[in-house]
């Protein structure tokens, strides 16, 4: 993954682990890699104790370790957290972590076991032995379910909707926390910098076989690069301007102009779509709509930006018409209008929309489609299926149509607008992108 990838700046010799000089950093997130494995069951454990070991005593013993978790049957993905010790002061530098995913798979293979009995109990033995507090358990199924197991087998804490990628993050910067000691549990002397580092794949036989029980992967690039007009955050008002606040994007949202387009697009076929799914990060949601923008512009397909919000709430098993309003957190996704050009036949725009329902994997629960000749709207499954049928399109009823088939949630979803350019220079970024406005 050469672009995706930065080189990792040197200072092998400060590091703490031996061989970090072949890490690279994973910035597209874990999710693209290891997709398959949140089904299958993982967990994820370390043998490394910088509050009360030496460097070399934790090498010796994270090696003990990946070779006790081969002996037990299971492969293994070493993953090393980045951190910045003594920040801000003369002596900061990044050090490296490590810990170990550990899937469901038999070793040497990634087929899985039939359950995931052998993997909890092989947690609850890795964490005794190596007087860890706990571990991450993802249980082998279909549940959004994740949790702290800890010595006595009890659930010290629950995680829902995580993805692989959210709770390797929660793992490593839980960590962070422990390095000041027994009696420093908030130590701030290392800081968790959310960089996620892998190992390169062997490049010959013979490091493969060094490597036994290591599960690899071939990191790609993106065939598309995140730009700054990808980017969005909270919304605000400013000067009577709706913007996004401390973004790199400084489009302006407007209302009247996404309720303009939608009056002038009765006779038009187009649908509304996004890439965006919950359990992902928003970085991870940044760049799969912008993989999906990426197709459509390779398509000669324009987008118009669309911005909406949904507030979730934080408690667990709390309706969000119940839940306390100081316990309701803003979520701010991205969608595309895009318009059929009138050069392509409608059932060849259509198919390609329902094709694009699935990105890299993961796809989406409905789209929304506009027929043009009868001025007729439709939520449509990713099979072609309508879900329901509407006279038109309104702004409040697109809304109602995300919150019940895209979304499905109880939630309201609401659409603030359309982004036009905040300037200038801004327009003609939108122009060679095929941003419309």
């Amino acid at each position: 993954m050469e672009n995706d990838i930065k080189n990792i700046i040197s200072n092998v010799v400060d590091n703490h682990i031996k061989g970090i000089n072949d890490l690279q950093l994973v910035e597209s997130s874990l999710n693209r890699l290891l997709t398959k494995h949140y089904s299958d069951g993982f967990i994820i454990v370390t043998s490394y104790r910088a509050d009360e070991k030496s460097i070399e005593q934790n090498n010796k013993d994270f090696a003990e370790l990946k070779k006790l978790v081969v002996s037990k049957g299971y492969s293994f993905i070493p993953v090393y957290g980045g951190f910045i010790e003594n920040k801000d002061t003369d002596t900061e530098r990044e050090v490296r972590e490590p810990a170990l995913i550990i899937p469901n798979h038999k070793v040497g293979s990634t087929k899985e076991y039939d359950d995931d009995k052998g993997l909890y109990n092989l947690g609850l033995e890795l964490i005794k032995r190596y007087n860890q507090d706990s571990f991450l358990y993802k249980p082998k199924g279909d549940s959004s379910e994740s949790y702290y197991i800890d010595k006595t087998g009890n659930v010290d804490m629950t995680f829902n909707n995580k993805s692989i990628n959210d709770l390797t993050n929660i793992y490593f910067t839980d960590l962070s926390k422990k390095f000041g000691g027994k009696n420093n549990k908030t130590s701030k002397r290392f800081t968790f910098t959310e960089n996620l580092y892998l190992k390169q794949s062997p490049v010959d036989l013979n490091s493969a076989k060094s490597r036994y029980g290591e599960q690899f992967f071939k990191i790609t690039t993106p065939k598309y690069q995140i730009t700054p007009m990808d980017d969005y955050s909270t919304i605000v008002v400013s000067k009577g301007a709706k913007l996004y606040e401390n973004s790199q994007n400084n489009n302006i949202i407007c209302e009247s102009t996404f309720n303009r387009l939608l009056s002038q697009m009765n006779n038009k076929d187009f649908v509304v779509i996004t890439a965006h799914r919950n359990r992902f990060s928003k970085k991870e949601n940044i760049q799969r709509n912008r993989d999906l923008r990426g197709v459509l512009n390779d398509n000669k397909l324009g987008v118009h930006q669309l911005v909406g919000h949904w507030r979730e709430c934080q408690l667990k098993d709390v309706d969000y018409n119940k839940c306390p309003k100081d316990q309701l957190k803003d979520t701010i996704e991205r969608s595309y209008l895009v318009a059929k050009p009138d050069t392509m036949d409608s059932q060849v725009f259509k198919k390609l929309m329902l094709k694009l329902m699935t990105i890299d994997g993961e796809t989406q629960d409905a789209i929304v489609y506009h027929k043009g000749d009868d001025d007729v709207t439709q939520v449509l499954g990713p099979n072609g299926e309508v879900y329901e049928t509407l006279k038109g399109l309104t702004l409040n009823q697109l809304g109602q149509a995300y919150s019940q088939y895209v979304k499905k949630m109880d939630t309201p979803f609401i659409f603030e607008g359309l982004e036009i350019p905040g300037s200038n220079s801004g327009a003609k970024v939108m122009s060679v992108m095929n941003i419309k406005y």
